[in-house]
């Protein structure tokens, strides 16, 4: 399950419960929010232990509540579901992160290629509000902590379910509880083509492990004017075997101390040229 085994210095998923939990397993019972404390607005509850929860109204929900919550929703089995369940590696986290769907999977892996990020939870609280006379409630898959402080709530829904009725009536409700709060909630579907496909190739220098010991300020330096990644090589030959200016390339994209177009397919042709940053 899980792509990568790079140990993590707090032991790996620490947080997180590896795979997929056998059929019928017992979980976490949640207290019910009484509908008068609803009518204020909605309650979040977080787990700051597996067997330990928190309820608070979603308006007083701090950053600092989500550091190392335990997920909200463990992985579900089922006679027939797709293996799609598994654990990140997430060079944000130095842990695994889990996902349930790939969609899931390529959001985790945007969350590390984005700079501004600093931490990714998985199923980070249960929502609960009164809609329509009704409560509701919900686990949203993602929250993302960036350096603005700011707390980002997403959901991944495929881009072809977006128009369901259900589910345009589903994020409707979560969005104006979130947004109400002052958080911001995203819908995430999946990324366009080529995109996808770069970013999965260069995700793997992600691991400082695969980038130890290659000569990234050598090779960045000869990227001082824009050129295209063939000649890139040319030039640092025969100081350097091209494997090792093309791993080199690729660990500076991924860090995005080089940048290139990458909503087109990467190869020899690409110009690459040192971030503006």
């Amino acid at each position: 399950m899980t792509e990568e085994s790079a140990p993590s210095p707090a032991g790996l998923g620490l947080k997180a419960p590896v795979g997929i939990p056998p059929r019928n397993k017992s979980s976490l019972s949640w207290s019910a929010v009484p509908v008068n404390e609803l009518r204020t607005g909605a309650w979040v509850q977080f787990r700051p232990k597996r067997d330990t929860s928190i309820s608070k109204p979603l308006t007083d929900l701090q950053a600092s509540d989500l550091l190392d919550v335990y997920p909200a929703r463990e992985p579900a089995n089922y006679k027939g579901r797709r293996p799609t369940t598994g654990a990140f590696w997430s060079s944000t986290m130095q842990d695994i992160v889990l996902y349930e769907s790939l969609l899931e999977r390529e959001t985790v892996m945007m969350a590390d290629f984005d700079p501004r990020v600093l931490h990714v939870i998985s199923q980070p609280f249960r929502l609960t509000a009164l809609v329509g006379g009704k409560v509701r409630t919900h686990t949203p898959d993602y929250a993302l902590l960036g350096i603005d402080a700011a707390v980002d709530v997403l959901n991944c829904k495929p881009e072809h379910l977006l128009t369901d009725p259900k589910v345009e009536e589903l994020h409707a409700w979560v969005h104006r509880a979130i947004t109400q709060a002052g958080l911001r909630h995203r819908v995430v579907s999946e990324l366009p083509q080529p995109r996808s496909t770069n970013l999965a190739f260069l995700s793997h220098m992600r691991n400082p492990r695969w980038r130890s010991g290659l000569p990234l300020d050598v090779v960045a330096a000869a990227a001082e004017q824009p050129v295209a990644i063939d000649a890139l090589v040319k030039a640092m030959a025969p100081d350097l075997a091209p494997e090792i200016s093309l791993s080199c390339v690729r660990a500076l994209l991924w860090l995005q101390i080089l940048v290139t177009d990458l909503d087109t397919a990467l190869s020899g042709a690409s110009i690459v040229r040192l971030s503006d940053a």
